[in-house]
């Protein structure tokens, strides 16, 4: 052995790798294909007592010795191994001789090669090393790319930080300052100097409703921002600033990341959420916070944030000139409010919008929403306090939270799904009026927008024990306290009775479900929808409807709820939602990146259509391969039509400065009446007993229309002035009333002096079939029609569009004197509002009565046109002008305004005339006359 040692031999020495080896054979060859080339794994225990060779030997074993014995024959095909290499790689650390210390004694004594040797022990250090130099190397080159992740945002630096798949993300930047003390119910302040921050988590969220404990996650200190960015930021992207729902009660969404959004939009968009207060940290509204404090203030930190983004998100790599503004629920109802703020001033904070699952919830003025701050008052020590609003901005946040429940709304038999949100400003504030009027009116920022709902919106929402239909309509009521008994009853009517039984649900659970969810959020974004197309060019106006439901909510009920396109556009629905998450979210992006889905919408995917249409809103089924197009259902539409004028927001959706006339036929003072009173002037009518009590003659302009006197009904009436303790009772004709003021009391003094007025808001117009079931409607709302004209003293100015509302009455009732008068009436106006082109557009929601209104609105035109050919001028004596060439006198026709060219055909066929052949009914569906209104 000794002389074999001596030789030059090839090294045999292997680093032991500090564990067993797990191999039980070694192999003669390298690839071991063969058994007869397999030897026993060595027993490294057995243990010689005795011998030379062994001794002499690093080995400590017979085996040991006997697998040194086993060197390399380069020359013998049946050698262990072949290239002076063994096929065994790594052998067990038998003892301590196995390390590198030992081998280089072996060396350093001519036993072992020294060359061999050393590379061996060397080369996986070195591997080592060259790793490392490569992470380091890598890791400074990007960092000298993007040195620093710290942004100064001037009064704070906030260090951000980078996760493995390139997204770099800021969390819990302040964009206010914290809203305590003094603070507390005020517009947000900028945020306050401070020193560098990390920004690696998130900040506290905002205290709820109803929140009688303080969750530790959550904190009054809550106004935070977060920002999601590529890291290439070599150009601007745009933004995406998504607002989170929650009921303005709360925060629900408050964890979605904009990782798998960034991917799909392919790293080119900058993704940001954001907290702001809500419950009563964020919509206490009343007479004491509107004077010294702000309202809404849960709205106005969204726009601080907005304002945040234009400052700052350049820092970040966004592009502060085109910002998305997104929201869900709640979240969507804010989109929907900002874009009227202010009366829909444009203030450049976004440039287009979206909004999911839109939520028009019951909207309170000021007043109205009183009860809520006095109901906190007198749950705390401040009902002894003279200044009651310093006295809560003093409280602890605790305390507040403990005295912070659900109250029950006035007129309502059960407390609100969500008790706090926006009210009512009025001009000047950032809600100027009710959602509905605002969009009707035209009051908001044109930007391109996307709407849309899922098809079961109501079913998270609805008592389970919703068991009969006074169970449905307590629901409803509660949830929008001014629906009157009328209208809840024709709710009911609207919905057919789902007879099918759901686990664990009541009878009447389904039913109501599905009103709840078109009233709150299906029926308002197609009502946005419609507007936009309205008041728009309709070019950049898309819907959509979300229909996915996996298997086990179709059982149950629940069908496709609430929001839930949110998970599949922030890329964590699962199950069925999960296969469209890939359509749904390269939609979303483009419209985020190009304003305009389909840019980069996925290939062999469905071009999205806008609004105005044949088929209106894009369909996402259960079905994935089958996202197509479609139209608004008839019922739908229709229910969303009555809900758009039955809502307690919802003031008449006809256009405003429309004069009909009221006129009182008064008979003798018979008695005094002792009336006490506050107002400045009331008059109070009574049929047939005093206790009946009818509504006041200037109505507000959101009373039910089934609340109003009828014509030509005999009242008893007490007038009473400046609050003295006596009144004047006298019978009273009411003999007409079309139309509902704005502005009560004013309007109260009108009936005192005997001059024109106006009164601006009309009575709903009965639909067409309204007159073919009743013969004697039209000559009940209109029996003192000649008075217009005869009894100047006391009558109202007339306008066109009260007269043009005539006219459709009288074609409904297919009175043709009446039409003729009346188109001659009309004729004979020669005032400049009264050329048909300023017609203002109905925007009926009805979609029959909008059809004959638009079709009735051309064949006027085209009538008045012919009277101009024959050479008739309005206003004018009433003979042909012709030249002295017998042409008629030159003239200016009349024009057909640009709403009626929009209003699309019925679906169904609607008869007004059997036989009629008025060519502009007629490209609408509809049978109808228009000769009459060519009479002369």
């Amino acid at each position: 052995m000794a002389d074999r040692l001596s030789t030059p031999e090839p090294c045999y020495g292997i680093l032991p790798t500090g564990r067993e080896v797990n191999t039980t054979v070694f192999c003669r060859d390298r690839n071991c294909s063969s058994a007869n080339h397999r030897i026993p794994r060595p027993d490294y225990r057995t243990q010689l007592s005795s011998s030379s060779d062994i001794t002499q030997s690093p080995y400590n074993s017979p085996s040991e010795a006997e697998f040194q014995k086993l060197k390399v024959d380069p020359e013998d095909p049946q050698s262990y191994g072949t290239n002076r290499r063994l096929s065994k790689s790594s052998l067990p650390a038998g003892s301590s001789r196995w390390n590198p210390r030992h081998l280089i004694t072996q060396v350093r004594a001519g036993k072992l090669k020294r060359k061999q040797c050393i590379l061996f022990i060397l080369a996986p250090i070195t591997i080592i090393v060259v790793i490392i130099i490569a992470v380091v190397t890598f890791v400074t080159v990007r960092a000298k790319k993007h040195p620093n992740l710290t942004v100064d945002l001037g009064y704070s630096q906030y260090k951000g930080f980078r996760t493995p798949d390139g997204i770099d993300k800021w969390f819990g930047m302040r964009y206010a300052a914290p809203p305590l003390g003094d603070l507390r119910f005020r517009a947000p302040q900028d945020p306050l100097a401070a020193s560098k921050q990390d920004a690696f988590q998130q900040g506290k969220l905002c205290h709820g409703t109803p929140s009688t404990y303080l969750n530790p996650t959550k904190s009054e200190d809550c106004l935070f921002i977060n920002v999601y960015s590529p890291t290439n930021r070599t150009a601007l992207h745009p933004v995406y600033f998504f607002i989170q729902g929650g009921g303005f009660n709360d925060l629900a969404n408050p964890y979605l990341t904009g990782d798998e959004l960034i991917k799909a939009a392919g790293n080119d968009i900058v993704v940001v959420t954001s907290n702001y207060r809500v419950g009563p940290w964020g919509f206490l509204a009343s007479k004491e916070i509107k004077e010294d404090g702000d309202l809404n203030v849960g709205l106005l930190d969204q726009r601080k944030a907005l304002a945040w983004v234009q400052k700052y998100i350049h820092l970040f790599g966004g592009d502060p000139n085109h910002v998305t503004i997104d929201g869900a629920s709640a979240g969507a109802a804010s989109v929907d409010l900002h874009l009227t703020a202010y009366g829909g001033r444009d203030d450049k904070l976004f440039h287009a919008a979206v909004g999911q699952s839109n939520s028009f919830g019951a909207q309170l003025t000021v007043n109205e929403s009183q009860y809520q701050y006095d109901g906190l008052v007198n749950r705390t020590e401040c009902r002894k306090s003279t200044d009651t609003l310093k006295c809560l901005r003093g409280l602890a946040v605790e305390v507040i939270a403990s005295n912070n429940i659900i109250m029950r709304t006035p007129g309502a038999k059960g407390t609100p799904l969500f008790m706090y949100s926006n009210v009512i400003e009025g001009p000047g504030g950032f809600t100027e009026d009710y959602t509905y009027n605002m969009y009707a009116d035209g009051k908001f920022i044109k930007v391109p927008v996307i709407f849309g709902s899922v098809a079961n919106e109501g079913t998270l929402f609805t008592p389970s024990k919703t068991d009969n239909v006074t169970d449905m309509t307590n629901f409803l009521k509660n949830n929008f306290g001014k629906l009157t008994t009328d209208q809840l009853d024709h709710i009911v009517s609207l919905y057919p009775h789902d007879e099918t039984k759901y686990p664990g649900r009541g009878a009447w659970w389904r039913t109501a479900a599905d009103a709840y969810g078109e009233l709150r959020y299906n029926c308002p974004g197609q009502f946005m929808s419609r507007m936009f197309e309205n008041h728009t060019d309709g070019t950049s106006n898309w819907h959509y409807s979300w229909d996915v439901s996996p298997p086990i909510n179709t059982k149950s009920g629940m069908g496709a709820m609430h929001a839930a396109t949110m998970y599949s556009i922030w890329d964590i629905a699962t199950g069925i939602g999960a296969e469209l998450n890939p359509t749904i979210q390269a939609y979303w992006t483009s419209f985020i990146r190009t304003k305009n889905p389909n840019h980069y919408r996925l290939p062999g995917t469905v071009e999205w259509g806008t609004f105005g249409t044949g088929m209106e809103r894009l369909d996402f089924p259960n079905d994935p391969q089958n996202v197509s197009m479609e139209a608004v259902g008839a019922s739908e539409k229709a229910r969303c039509q009555y809900y758009t004028l039955a809502s307690s927001q919802a003031r008449n959706a006809y256009p405003k400065f429309q004069r009909v006339f009221v006129i009182l036929k008064p008979h003798k003072f018979t008695s005094l009446k002792s009336h006490q009173t506050r107002k400045l002037a009331t008059l109070i009518l009574y049929k047939n007993t005093p206790n009946t009590t009818i509504p006041p003659v200037a109505q507000t302009s959101h009373s039910p229309r089934a609340q109003l006197p009828t014509s030509g009904e005999v009242y008893q009436a007490t007038m009473n002035f400046l609050g003295l303790p006596k009144g004047i009772d006298f019978p009273l004709t009411w003999r007409i009333l079309r139309m509902v003021s704005a502005h009560p009391y004013w309007d109260l003094l009108r009936l005192l002096w005997p001059f024109p007025w106006y009164l601006r808001h009309p009575l709903p117009l009965p639909r067409p079939q309204a007159f073919t079931h009743d013969h004697t409607l039209f000559d009940t709302r209109n029996p003192l029609i000649p008075q217009i004209r005869l009894v100047p003293l006391f009558r109202a100015r007339d306008s066109p569009i009260a007269s043009f509302y005539r006219i459709y009455e009288a074609m409904c009732a297919r009175d043709g004197p009446a039409i003729g008068s009346e188109t001659q009436y009309f004729w004979r106006r020669p005032e400049a509002h009264w050329a048909l082109e300023g017609i203002p557009d109905p925007r009926d929601p009805d979609p029959v009565r909008y059809a004959v209104l638009a079709s009735l609105m051309e064949a006027m035109v085209d009538a008045f046109n012919w009277r101009l050919e024959l050479g008739l001028r309005r206003g004018g004596e009433r003979w042909v002008e012709r030249g002295d060439d017998g042409t008629p006198a030159p003239f200016v026709p009349e024009v057909i305004p640009a709403w009626a060219g929009r209003v699309p055909a019925l679906e169904d066929e609607l008869i007004m005339a059997e036989g009629g052949r008025g060519p502009r009914f007629a490209k609408r569906n509809i049978i109808a006359h228009e000769g009459d209104l060519r009479t002369v």
